[in-house]
């Protein structure tokens, strides 16, 4: 954005219509100016290259799939792939993947369920019971 346009971003920033979610993306947030930094909470979403298309449509159809059974089915599909953190965790850093890689094809209705996972991730490194975690990002 030119320095013109982020200024005239910033009212948006400061004054969201209703319960808006802005996201904003940059590959370069240093190249924004420091009141739209200071406006924005800032999260890395990682590399969704470092997965394969395989991978990436595997996870989103668990995801879909996930979303749609009653909290019994869920809670014992969630068993299957988060039984340690570190297997909750690299779950969650995919589906995180996964969900920004639709964000970038516009796919804008997963941007409630990749906040939910952003919110999992830290729950489950702060000693959060993944299981609990990851139902919590469908409910």
């Amino acid at each position: 954005m030119t320095i013109e346009a982020q200024n005239a971003f910033l009212k948006t920033l400061e004054e969201p219509v209703g319960n808006a979610i802005i996201i904003l993306e940059s590959k370069e947030p240093d190249t924004l100016l420091p009141t739209i930094l200071s406006r924005c909470q800032l999260i890395n979403l990682g590399n969704a290259t470092q997965y394969s298309d395989e991978e990436i449509t595997t996870c989103i159809d668990t995801l879909t799939l996930l979303g749609e059974v009653s909290v019994g089915k869920r809670l014992q599909k969630i068993d299957t792939f988060a039984k340690t953190q570190p297997d909750a965790i690299a779950f969650v850093n995919l589906a995180i993947s996964a969900l920004h890689k639709e964000l970038e094809d516009h796919n804008l209705k997963r941007a409630k369920l990749l906040r939910n996972f952003l919110i999992a991730r830290t729950q489950i490194l702060g000693n959060i019971t993944p299981k609990l975690a990851l139902d919590a990002v469908f409910s």
